[in-house]
Protein backbone atom coordinates (compact mmCIF):
# COMPACT_ATOMS: atom_id res chain seq x y z
CA UNK A 1 0.00 0.00 0.00
CA UNK A 2 2.83 2.36 0.86
CA UNK A 3 4.47 1.70 -2.54
CA UNK A 4 1.22 2.62 -4.22
CA UNK A 5 1.14 6.04 -2.51
CA UNK A 6 4.82 6.65 -3.25
CA UNK A 7 4.19 5.76 -6.90
CA UNK A 8 1.19 8.10 -7.10
CA UNK A 9 3.15 10.86 -5.38
CA UNK A 10 6.09 10.42 -7.79
CA UNK A 11 3.67 10.43 -10.72
CA UNK A 12 2.10 13.70 -9.49
CA UNK A 13 5.48 15.34 -8.92
CA UNK A 14 6.66 14.26 -12.37
CA UNK A 15 3.42 15.58 -13.90
CA UNK A 16 3.84 18.94 -12.17
CA UNK A 17 7.45 19.21 -13.36
CA UNK A 18 6.44 18.36 -16.95
CA UNK A 19 3.57 20.86 -16.74
CA UNK A 20 5.82 23.72 -15.62
CA UNK A 21 8.64 22.90 -18.00
CA UNK A 22 6.23 22.36 -20.89
CA UNK A 23 4.40 25.65 -20.27
CA UNK A 24 7.49 27.83 -20.32
CA UNK A 25 7.68 29.93 -23.43
CA UNK A 26 11.07 30.26 -24.97
CA UNK A 27 12.24 33.76 -24.18
CA UNK A 28 14.01 35.51 -27.01
CA UNK A 29 16.52 37.93 -25.61
CA UNK A 30 16.50 41.18 -27.49
CA UNK A 31 19.84 42.90 -27.82
CA UNK A 32 19.54 46.67 -27.65
CA UNK A 33 21.56 49.41 -29.28
CA UNK A 34 21.57 53.09 -28.39
CA UNK A 35 20.64 55.90 -30.76
CA UNK A 36 21.35 59.53 -29.96
CA UNK A 37 21.02 62.87 -31.70
CA UNK A 38 21.22 66.41 -30.37
CA UNK A 39 17.72 66.19 -28.85
CA UNK A 40 17.03 62.63 -27.67
CA UNK A 41 18.65 59.39 -26.68
CA UNK A 42 16.85 56.06 -26.92
CA UNK A 43 17.38 52.32 -27.14
CA UNK A 44 16.23 50.25 -30.10
CA UNK A 45 16.44 46.53 -30.96
CA UNK A 46 19.83 45.68 -32.49
CA UNK A 47 18.18 43.83 -35.40
CA UNK A 48 16.68 47.11 -36.60
CA UNK A 49 18.65 49.20 -39.07
CA UNK A 50 18.15 52.90 -39.54
CA UNK A 51 18.62 55.74 -41.95
CA UNK A 52 18.89 59.30 -40.69
CA UNK A 53 18.39 62.75 -42.17
CA UNK A 54 19.88 65.36 -39.92
CA UNK A 55 20.06 69.03 -40.78
CA UNK A 56 19.55 72.34 -39.05
CA UNK A 57 15.73 72.24 -39.20
CA UNK A 58 14.89 68.54 -39.10
CA UNK A 59 15.97 65.19 -37.79
CA UNK A 60 14.20 62.24 -39.36
CA UNK A 61 15.04 58.61 -38.63
CA UNK A 62 13.52 55.51 -40.21
CA UNK A 63 14.03 52.19 -38.40
CA UNK A 64 13.28 48.88 -40.11
CA UNK A 65 13.96 45.20 -39.71
CA UNK A 66 14.91 43.31 -42.86
CA UNK A 67 12.15 41.06 -44.12
CA UNK A 68 9.53 42.46 -41.75
CA UNK A 69 6.39 44.35 -42.77
CA UNK A 70 6.72 47.31 -40.43
CA UNK A 71 8.50 50.63 -40.07
CA UNK A 72 9.21 52.86 -37.08
CA UNK A 73 9.87 56.50 -37.93
CA UNK A 74 10.58 59.52 -35.80
CA UNK A 75 11.07 63.16 -36.61
CA UNK A 76 12.05 66.18 -34.58
CA UNK A 77 11.35 69.65 -35.88
CA UNK A 78 11.34 73.11 -34.42
CA UNK A 79 8.06 74.87 -33.71
CA UNK A 80 7.19 78.53 -33.66
CA UNK A 81 7.90 80.04 -30.28
CA UNK A 82 4.62 81.97 -30.26
CA UNK A 83 2.76 78.67 -29.86
CA UNK A 84 2.54 77.22 -26.35
CA UNK A 85 3.65 73.60 -26.04
CA UNK A 86 0.18 72.46 -24.90
CA UNK A 87 -1.41 74.21 -27.87
CA UNK A 88 1.03 72.59 -30.29
CA UNK A 89 0.36 69.14 -28.82
CA UNK A 90 -3.40 69.68 -29.16
CA UNK A 91 -2.88 70.81 -32.76
CA UNK A 92 -0.79 67.70 -33.48
CA UNK A 93 -3.55 65.50 -32.05
CA UNK A 94 -6.22 67.25 -34.14
CA UNK A 95 -4.10 66.87 -37.28
CA UNK A 96 -3.49 63.15 -36.63
CA UNK A 97 -7.23 62.51 -36.11
CA UNK A 98 -8.08 64.53 -39.22
CA UNK A 99 -5.54 62.57 -41.26
CA UNK A 100 -7.07 59.30 -40.00
CA UNK A 101 -10.51 60.42 -41.11
CA UNK A 102 -9.32 61.62 -44.51
CA UNK A 103 -7.55 58.32 -45.19
CA UNK A 104 -10.50 56.19 -43.96
CA UNK A 105 -8.67 54.91 -40.89
CA UNK A 106 -10.68 53.92 -37.83
CA UNK A 107 -9.23 55.34 -34.62
CA UNK A 108 -8.78 52.44 -32.19
CA UNK A 109 -7.05 54.35 -29.38
CA UNK A 110 -6.55 57.99 -28.50
CA UNK A 111 -4.88 58.58 -25.18
CA UNK A 112 -2.64 60.95 -23.28
CA UNK A 113 0.77 59.54 -22.37
CA UNK A 114 4.11 60.76 -21.08
CA UNK A 115 7.44 60.64 -22.87
CA UNK A 116 10.33 61.22 -20.48
CA UNK A 117 8.02 63.19 -18.20
CA UNK A 118 6.61 65.34 -21.01
CA UNK A 119 2.89 65.25 -21.87
CA UNK A 120 2.24 63.38 -25.09
CA UNK A 121 -0.38 61.68 -27.21
CA UNK A 122 -0.78 58.19 -28.59
CA UNK A 123 -3.20 57.45 -31.43
CA UNK A 124 -3.64 53.98 -32.90
CA UNK A 125 -5.69 53.59 -36.07
CA UNK A 126 -6.42 50.96 -38.68
CA UNK A 127 -7.64 51.02 -42.24
CA UNK A 128 -10.07 48.27 -43.21
CA UNK A 129 -8.18 45.24 -44.59
CA UNK A 130 -4.92 47.17 -44.17
CA UNK A 131 -2.31 47.59 -41.53
CA UNK A 132 -2.28 49.32 -38.19
CA UNK A 133 -0.35 52.44 -37.32
CA UNK A 134 0.49 54.18 -34.09
CA UNK A 135 1.31 57.86 -33.82
CA UNK A 136 3.04 59.13 -30.71
CA UNK A 137 4.03 62.76 -30.16
CA UNK A 138 5.28 65.21 -27.59
CA UNK A 139 6.49 68.80 -27.54
CA UNK A 140 9.54 70.05 -25.67
CA UNK A 141 11.65 73.21 -25.66
CA UNK A 142 10.03 74.55 -28.87
CA UNK A 143 10.47 71.25 -30.71
CA UNK A 144 8.04 68.52 -31.60
CA UNK A 145 8.88 64.83 -31.53
CA UNK A 146 6.57 62.72 -33.69
CA UNK A 147 6.85 58.94 -34.05
CA UNK A 148 4.94 56.59 -36.31
CA UNK A 149 4.93 52.83 -36.13
CA UNK A 150 3.07 51.07 -38.93
CA UNK A 151 2.77 47.62 -40.39
CA UNK A 152 0.54 44.74 -41.26
CA UNK A 153 -1.68 43.61 -38.39
CA UNK A 154 0.62 40.63 -37.73
CA UNK A 155 3.82 42.70 -37.88
CA UNK A 156 2.26 45.38 -35.67
CA UNK A 157 1.30 42.84 -33.03
CA UNK A 158 4.70 41.14 -33.23
CA UNK A 159 6.65 44.40 -32.80
CA UNK A 160 4.30 46.37 -30.55
CA UNK A 161 6.07 45.47 -27.31
CA UNK A 162 9.51 46.34 -28.75
CA UNK A 163 8.17 49.68 -29.96
CA UNK A 164 6.69 50.43 -26.53
CA UNK A 165 10.05 49.62 -24.90
CA UNK A 166 11.80 51.83 -27.44
CA UNK A 167 9.45 54.75 -26.72
CA UNK A 168 9.74 54.19 -22.96
CA UNK A 169 13.54 54.41 -23.24
CA UNK A 170 13.49 57.92 -24.75
CA UNK A 171 15.39 60.54 -22.81
CA UNK A 172 15.04 64.13 -23.95
CA UNK A 173 18.41 65.87 -24.03
CA UNK A 174 19.15 69.29 -25.45
CA UNK A 175 22.68 70.16 -26.49
CA UNK A 176 23.62 73.66 -25.40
Amino acid sequence: MRKKYVGILMFLILGIIILFVGCERPQSETRWESYENRFIQMDYPAQWTYEEVNNENLIAVRFEEEGEDFVFELSITGIENWLEEEEKLELMEEMAIQQSQEEDFEVLENEEIEIDGQPGIKIVDQQENQGIRQTVATVFNYHQLAMNFAGTADAYEEHEELVEETIDSIEIIIEP
